[in-house]
């Protein structure tokens, strides 16, 4: 069977996994709305190939690096040479998200002598900084810390004798809102 990569995402985490089976995993980061114009035919079927080994592989234009430096990973800027960059690490792998913008983390499995599998992608929202300067707010004035993940929520932390009339606000990419 073709492999088929699933993602998850924990905290400042995303975990890769293609299940049973020996399976690279090809990825690449994409920053705020830069979306994958390069990839999706990554893992191409090879003419003339002699084994079920060789009857796929790369595709020649795509620049390939070790997962060690990830730098390399992340499209920051849509150009045809940043678009061409892709990271390989044997799955399952635990990728740290970039930064606390919004990124996209975009992967194909593959296994030797079998096509590469759908492109598999996560969105990633901007994280919210905690309010600063709230009267009566602890230093750091949500309990959580001073950076909420998006779609989490930020429960105000209060001096002692006093209490919030908003006790949560919801961060969604990089804005929080009051939780009703």
């Amino acid at each position: 069977t073709e492999p088929a990569a699933s993602l998850s995402h924990v905290g400042r985490s995303v975990v890769v996994d293609t299940g049973p089976g020996n399976s690279s995993i090809y990825f690449k980061w994409l920053q705020g709305d830069i979306v994958s114009s390069f990839g999706a035919e990554l893992v191409q079927s090879q003419a003339g190939a002699i084994s079920v080994a060789t009857a796929f592989a790369l595709n020649p234009e795509a620049q390939l690096h070790d997962s060690s430096d990830t730098s390399f990973c992340t499209v920051t800027e849509d150009s045809a040479t940043a678009q061409r960059q892709f990271c390989m690490a044997e799955a399952p792998l635990t990728l740290s998200i970039p930064s606390i913008g919004r990124w996209t983390l975009w992967t194909v499995a593959n296994s030797a002598g079998l096509h590469g599998s759908a492109v598999t992608s996560l969105m990633v929202g901007q994280m919210c900084q905690a309010p600063m300067d709230v009267a009566y707010a602890m230093s750091v004035s949500c309990v959580e810390g001073p950076l909420v993940e998006s779609g989490a929520a930020c429960t105000a932390s209060c001096q002692a004798g006093y209490s919030s009339s908003v006790p949560q606000l919801l961060c969604n990419s990089g804005i929080l809102t009051p939780l009703q």
